[in-house]
């Protein structure tokens, strides 16, 4: 299994690395760190007579930097920067290269370089969630860093009855897989929409049936 983080450079960006780390350890996964290179706003401080030598220039550059991080953060890990084609948007980018790392999850920060940039770029993260079949690790605004660097993890599923929320525990059954990983089923018992206790756990029972034994 293969955790791709992805990262636009900004230190606020990096904030899912640790957390996704932690995963990694827990579910014995390799983990890659990607930046997305775009030819149209990246190269101005990179000056050469050809386009390529530039992005050569800013590859090798960036690949250290993304070294650096992984080095400053403790994590072990690959660093891979990634070109973006013409019109491509920069989430189909990061899909493509998810794909082409055999990636089992994307990790990811909702925010990174700034509101103008946001808006330049369009919502990321968004553009992910819609388009990609893999899991999606996510981190806001208000996360902190990882409390310690135990190998275990433990993830809360959350149901609100529909068949289409068992796709989470689908997606989640290869870290259930791993020994070190402890997922729990959360689902709310709502009385004014006649949801009884009995029917919550019942419901919770079958959907533990998606998830392997252990």
């Amino acid at each position: 299994m293969k955790i791709l983080v992805t990262t636009d450079g900004s230190p606020r960006s990096l904030t899912a690395l640790p957390h996704a780390a932690a995963l990694a350890r827990a579910a014995g996964s390799t983990l890659t760190l990607l930046r997305v290179l775009d030819q149209l706003m990246d190269l101005g401080d990179h000056f050469a007579v050809k386009l390529d030598d530039a992005v050569e220039r800013a590859t090798a550059e960036w690949e250290a930097s993304l070294a650096a991080a992984l080095q400053s953060a403790g994590v072990e890990g690959d660093s891979v920067v990634v070109k973006k084609e013409p019109r491509e948007d920069t989430w189909r980018t990061i899909i493509r290269a998810a794909d082409a790392q055999g990636a089992s999850l994307i990790a990811m920060d909702s925010r990174g370089a700034g509101a103008i940039r946001h808006a330049l770029m369009g919502s990321v993260s968004m553009g992910i969630l819609g388009h990609t079949t893999l899991p999606i690790m996510i981190t806001g605004p208000k996360i902190q860093p990882t409390a310690s660097q135990t190998n275990g993890y433990h993830i809360v599923a959350t149901s609100d009855g529909s068949p289409a929320s068992l796709a989470v525990l689908r997606a989640l059954r290869p870290l259930a897989e791993t020994t070190n990983v402890n997922i729990t089923l959360l689902r709310l018992c709502w009385p004014a929409a006649r949801h009884s206790a009995e029917d919550c756990a019942a419901q919770l029972r079958s959907f533990r049936s998606e998830l392997p034994a252990s």
